[in-house]
């Protein structure tokens, strides 16, 4: 038996694994699904996630098997990780690496193995998504890429998981923040009761938080402050916000208080600009000026916050020039304190974004309202960019107009990056489902060729044998070379088709085109399978009907709907497919309908989900419909099934083009 070699890149494999989190956790359905679709995809009676721990394989997902772990030194897997496409054993006891092991002699009994390698974002195989069976067998290159495709989304799964871990805990450090700030904070909707109060507010009125929520606001601060700040409250509830100062005699458990404040109340809008409650904000001047003259114990609190803090935070004067940054803000951008204190805010934002980060402080501290959480970028020291999500909001100091803006500034240029990488592989997800499709109409592709080369050799030989003869006549010369000219050029549209359908078009603009062109560009590749098959193609779209469109992904959508139409209709005893075009209102419709009767309620539900599928092993990934679904809608778009049609009828529905196309245009090749 040969152990598995570890790889050079162990440490950080492991690190990379450990990243995760997910080692000896509960089961999940979106790893179970995986698992049941591989099995299904390669016919195989066992099909696992394995991931590949320092001593032992874990088990993330299984079917067809009770352990949920094995030592790493006798696995399979531990081969498969070493390797960078999917490592297959068709007959483990006739192959010397393997024809001793635990796992094939005893145990399970394994044959066969296929594992495709879960690799990283950042290029580590941290385990595989693998197939097992009992008898020798060879997978085909559509299930080695059904695998691979499997093995990429379960790498998705844990990105995804890893990001959603990564924003709770955002979500809980700017909770506490809020709740560490000195002002007091509260909602009250339009009837004049609290729905919310932060813990300031709470313990500054010596009151418990049910005490206040859902309490009406006079009987929380006293009649004498509420006839104070009635008429503020009913400006602020008709929509106009309200700030003021005051000294309010509020009602506290140990009796009544009096207090100089200043007052913030910000109508809080629906997109219908109807009121539905007003977000108050009180600053204690009194306690700020105490404060000031005693220096609190808090400001201690604060200022450990302030230097502790994972986060940059941040103070800039009126004129976006530092008063403070902590060390987290410093190291995020490489500049000391002495580098930094004479340069503004708006002198670290990149380019590209200043005009809308001084925009959007010069608003707030206008209206005194908080900064919405805003994505930026920023410039290095060196020269890199930074992104990050910022958080601000103004503050005002005293009764002056003097303000300053405190900022909570969290680098995101990692989840960026991995955004990029996850959009990356949706893109590769998108263009191997292509392929596929194409794939699936290779042979009536060449079908299609070799017919009219047939034609042109058959030209060829036949004016040959004129000429050696010297029996030329020129008006049947002619003719047959025109016949050569034609069958020529039908060869190159069917070329022009697949170069079409093949190029990568995620990046093309979206320019108008007709239908018909669409129409035409992809009936090139399947006419001739349709005529195989017997199949009458019927296809009604008029000229004039252009959308605004990438044309190569609206084919791949057509495409897949034909091949569908045809695996589902190949048996029937009647087979014909319609394809038409219509105008409805400002939108163009694309009906596919075709001779089946319909899809069941049942698999309707699913059927535009990822990997679902109805075909057998080894004839479809299930990505088709949510592929086409998401491509649609990424053009404005609606991609449905219409259940009221009496036959099988999918329907492309797009915004109709301001713009006409040129006479004669075409999907472009190019």
């Amino acid at each position: 038996m040969e152990a598995p070699l570890r790889p050079e890149n162990e440490s950080l494999r492991l690190k990379a694994l450990q990243g995760y989190q997910v080692l000896d956790t509960a089961a999940e359905q979106n790893s179970d699904d995986i698992v049941a679709l591989a099995s299904a995809i390669c016919g195989t009676p066992i099909a696992l996630i394995s991931l590949v721990d320092e001593n032992r394989q874990w088990f993330k997902s299984r079917i067809g098997l009770s352990a949920t772990e094995t030592p790493r030194d006798i696995s399979f897997c531990g081969h498969a990780i070493n390797q960078t496409a999917v490592f297959e054993i068709p007959d483990a006891s006739q192959d010397s690496r393997f024809a001793d092991n635990p796992l094939v002699t005893e145990g399970p009994r394994i044959r066969f193995y296929a594992g495709a390698p879960l690799k990283t974002l950042d290029g580590f195989n941290i385990g595989t998504l693998c197939v097992i069976d009992h008898e020798p067998r060879v997978l085909t290159p559509q299930q080695k890429r059904g695998l691979e495709a499997l093995a990429r989304q379960v790498i998705a799964n844990f990105e995804r998981q890893r990001l959603a871990a990564v924003l709770q805990t955002r979500e809980k450090f700017m909770a506490r923040i809020m709740g560490a700030l000195p002002d007091l904070i509260s909602y009250v909707d339009t009837d004049f009761r609290y729905l919310y109060a932060n813990p300031t507010y709470t313990n500054w009125l010596e009151r418990e938080n049910q005490e206040i929520i859902g309490k009406m606001v006079v009987d929380v601060i006293g009649e004498a402050a509420f006839a104070i700040v009635k008429p503020y409250f009913d400006k602020a509830m008709s929509g106009e916000s309200q700030q003021f100062f005051a000294k309010l005699p509020y009602r506290v458990n140990s009796g009544t208080l009096t207090r100089s404040v200043h007052v913030q109340y910000i109508p809080d809008k629906d997109e219908n600009n109807k009121v539905l409650g007003v977000n108050v904000v009180v600053q204690d001047l009194t306690a700020i000026r105490k404060a000031e003259l005693e220096a609190r114990t808090t400001e201690g609190y604060f200022r450990a916050i302030f230097e502790n803090s994972p986060q940059g935070i941040i103070q800039l004067n009126s004129r976006f020039h530092f008063i403070a940054a902590n060390n987290s803000y410093l190291n995020m951008l490489g500049y000391t304190w002495d580098e930094l204190k004479s340069r503004s805010m708006i002198d670290l934002t990149h380019p590209a974004d200043r005009g809308l980060s001084q925009t959007a402080a010069q608003s707030a501290g206008e209206s005194m309202r908080p900064v919405k959480q805003m994505a930026k970028r920023y410039l290095r020291k060196d020269g890199q960019t930074v992104w990050a999500k910022v958080s601000s909001r103004p503050v005002r100091l005293s009764e002056s107009d003097e303000v300053i803006y405190v900022s909570v500034i969290e680098d995101i240029t990692e989840e960026k990056a991995r955004e990029v990488e996850l959009e990356t592989a949706r893109a590769s997800m998108v263009n191997s489902s292509r392929m596929a499709e194409l794939g699936e109409m290779a042979s009536g592709v060449a079908h299609e060729i070799n017919n009219p080369l047939a034609v042109i050799q058959g030209k060829l030989f036949l004016i040959n044998k004129w000429l050696e003869q010297g029996t030329v006549a020129p008006d049947k010369l002619k003719s047959e070379l025109d016949t050569i000219h034609k069958t020529s050029d039908r060869i190159a549209k069917i070329i022009k088709g697949l170069r079409f359908f093949s190029r990568e078009s995620g990046d093309d603009p979206l320019v108008p085109t007709t239908l018909t062109s669409i129409v035409e560009e992809t009936m090139t590749l399947c006419q001739e399978k349709m005529r195989l098959n017997s199949v009458e193609v019927r296809i009604t779209v008029p000229e004039e009907l252009v959308v605004d469109c990438r044309s190569a992904q609206i084919g791949q959508v057509l495409l897949n709907l034909l091949h569908n139409s045809l695996d589902a209709i190949v048996n029937q005893p009647q087979k014909w497919i319609d394809i038409r075009g219509s105008r409805k209102d400002q939108h163009i419709e694309l009906r596919v309908t075709d001779s089946g009767l319909g899809i069941p309620t049942s698999v309707q539900t699913k059927m535009m989900q990822p990997f679902f599928t109805t075909k057998e092993v080894g004839k479809g990934t299930g990505l088709g419909l949510s592929i086409s679904k998401g491509i649609v809608e990424a053009h404005g778009g609606e991609f449905y099934y219409d259940a009221l049609s009496k036959n099988t009828c999918f329907v492309i529905s797009m915004p109709a083009s301001a713009a006409k196309a040129k006479a004669g245009d075409r999907a472009s090749c190019q």
